[in-house]
């Protein structure tokens, strides 16, 4: 499934709120390895701190994609730690 899930997130372009959502559900059973995503989404930060569906400019902030995004953000922390799965992948 996280193979299926990973193939949501395209390497460029515009960040989407499925490919927010996509990394936050394989932050949750552990599988986060997408190079460059984190400087996308960083990048489609709005100035309020939040984020919008489709990255616009000029699309405000909405709690869906902002919510995942600090979700994704958080399995990202420390590189260096294991990652440890909020729901058993088995």
């Amino acid at each position: 499934m996280a193979i299926e899930v990973a193939g949501l997130v395209p390497a460029s372009g515009p960040v989407t709120d499925l490919e927010i959502e996509a990394v936050a559900l394989l932050s949750l059973v552990g599988r986060v390895d997408l190079p460059g995503f984190v400087e996308r989404l960083l990048s489609a930060q709005n100035a309020d701190g939040g984020f919008s569906p489709t990255s616009q400019n000029g699309e405000p902030s909405e709690w869906h994609p902002s919510g995942l995004a600090l979700c994704a953000l958080l399995s990202f922390q420390d590189p260096e730690a294991p990652l440890v799965p909020l729901i058993d992948p088995g």
